[in-house]
């Protein structure tokens, strides 16, 4: 990636502009919002598998102490790091394959206020191979979406933290303001790659052209080009929204239902191989310049803040899927037992009217026999009646 100034005005007006309930921005053409397709085409990062959770109450690993980590610290300051990697040799042993992810966590991924990176990342780190299985760039939105939160909630905060490159580079691809031109190169994903740095421009310069802002200046949706669209990642992204799409189209949900599930795909590694891991210097002149990116990031913030906790909602896609799914099948049970009752009760209405039809038969019968026992008496005595007659005569 070509070295990008922080454009702090430029951050600050699209982030004003922020609606944290809907977790939109709300520009003059229409809301916008950022979506994990975005994530995985500008970071190629991957934003499906599974996610990057840091338990509270995981007990402290070996791993973390052998970092410096203790149990009242559990943080690792990113210039021990930084230090860390330059008296390692730069083969592909774990433990620079570990030092490496942590210093890209906390100066560029997930930095936070005091200049450290979580040691309990490490427990995920345990199993290396399991790494680029992990959603890192699910967990970068989620950790960007809570610094816009605080910044729009708190007034007195002063500092911000997450990775903001990637904001920026977020409004590169989707608004016609500030964009700086994109360079010639062969490597075109990620989409990072393309842009050069921003010039610096005013406050004042921005907010009209935000207020002015048309719909013809803006990209509503970014598509994977052919090309794009064969990398892994963006592959398994766009099967992955094909099967919640066919969820969604089979159910009885409304539109704004459908919505919210397509904007859960919006509301989820770091890909790294072994031959990436062995930096070169010029890799290394990247790294060292997205350290001074961050440290122009506003500043840091005081209080950490972590890419996902057990506290954090969720979900990529396979839970809404998941979701649905049960929801589904919870609404075709009660369906089903309406069924059996509406059965069970028509059943039971036949019988009543069966049992009152032979209840009527019997009073009947019984009123019959009485009628042909009356009749009988009547026929006796008018033949006793005749038969006294003759005598007399």
């Amino acid at each position: 990636m070509h070295t990008q100034t922080l454009s702090r005005n430029l951050l600050i007006e699209l982030m004003e502009r922020w609606n944290c309930r809907n977790k939109q921005f709300e520009l003059p053409p229409g809301n916008i919002t950022i979506t994990l397709m975005d994530v995985a085409l500008i970071l190629g990062l991957r934003v499906t598998g599974e996610r990057v959770v840091l338990k509270e109450d995981s007990p402290i690993s070996v791993l973390e102490k052998d970092y410096g980590a203790t149990t009242g610290k559990r943080s690792i300051s990113v210039s021990s790091l930084e230090k860390r990697l330059e008296s390692l040799e730069k083969d592909a042993t774990e433990d620079f394959v570990r030092s490496f992810l942590l210093f890209a966590f906390g100066a560029f991924l997930f930095p936070n206020a005091n200049g450290t990176v979580d040691s309990r990342y490490l427990s995920l780190m345990e199993d290396l191979d399991r790494v680029p299985q992990l959603a890192w760039g699910s967990a970068v939105l989620e950790d960007l979406f809570n610094w816009i939160h605080e910044f729009k909630n708190d007034k007195k905060l002063k500092h911000m933290g997450s990775c903001l490159i990637f904001l920026q580079l977020w409004s590169y691809e989707h608004i016609d303001i500030a964009r700086p031109s994109s360079l010639k190169c062969n490597l075109v994903f990620p989409r990072s790659c393309k842009w050069k740095n921003s010039s610096f421009r005013q406050r004042d310069w921005f907010t009209p052209k935000f207020n002015e802002l048309q719909g013809n200046q803006m990209v509503w949706k970014l598509e994977p080009t052919s090309e794009e669209a064969k990398i892994d990642i963006i592959k398994n992204l766009l099967e992955m929204q094909n099967a919640v799409l066919e969820i969604s189209s089979t159910s009885q949900y409304s539109t704004s239902d459908k919505d919210d599930v397509d904007g859960s795909i919006r509301d989820e590694t770091f890909r790294l191989d072994k031959q990436v891991i062995e930096l070169d210097d010029s890799e290394t002149d990247t790294i060292e310049d997205s350290v001074e990116v961050q440290e122009d990031n506003f500043e840091l913030l005081s209080t950490p803040q972590y890419a996902s906790t057990d506290a954090t909602a969720g979900h990529v896609y396979c839970v809404r899927a998941k979701k649905l799914l049960e929801d589904q099948v919870v609404k075709l049970n009660k369906e089903i037992d309406l069924l059996k009752l509406n059965k069970e009760s028509l059943l039971e209405d036949q019988i009543v009217k069966l049992n009152m039809e032979i209840d009527e038969l019997r009073i009947e019968n019984t009123m019959l026999k009485n009628q042909i026992l009356l009749s009988d008496n009547c026929f006796d005595r008018m033949e006793k009646i005749v038969i006294e007659v003759d005598t007399t005569e």
